[in-house]
């Protein structure tokens, strides 16, 4: 559990980088901030829902694989923001890190990794 706090954490983070927010903002500087950082930072409001749990994987580099989303924000009033998050461990040990992507499309995503190049030679260590 610790890790996908960890990894879902970071999503949230690398997310809020992206969504053009300044540095005075994050700071709580400038004016007022329009983010709630200690809410972004805490993991229990990230509402994780588990849409495939961990499973194995075939392949070259034989993976663990799981697929949930995380809740990132609200539409609307009621209507939350969620987003996927497929983590990828080798299948034969514990791993010493992780590596975040973005840019997929749902269809995408719901299916199984194949890593290649870079990120499957990460994954063999």
């Amino acid at each position: 559990m610790k890790f996908i706090s960890t990894a879902a954490r970071a999503v949230v983070l690398v997310c809020f980088a992206c969504s053009g927010a300044g540095a005075e903002n994050a700071a709580g500087k400038g004016g007022g901030s329009q983010f709630d950082m200690p809410g972004i930072l805490d993991p229990s409001t990230l509402g994780v829902k588990v849409l495939e749990d961990w499973h194995d994987v075939k392949g070259e580099p034989p993976t663990r694989q799981k697929l949930i989303t995380i809740r990132v924000g609200e539409l609307w009033d009621g209507q939350d923001y969620r987003i996927p998050v497929r983590m990828i461990v080798p299948a034969d040990r514990k791993a010493k890190g992780f590596h975040l992507t973005g840019g997929h499309r749902l269809e995408s995503i719901k299916r199984d990794a194949r890593p290649r190049g870079a990120d499957a030679e990460l994954l063999k260590g």
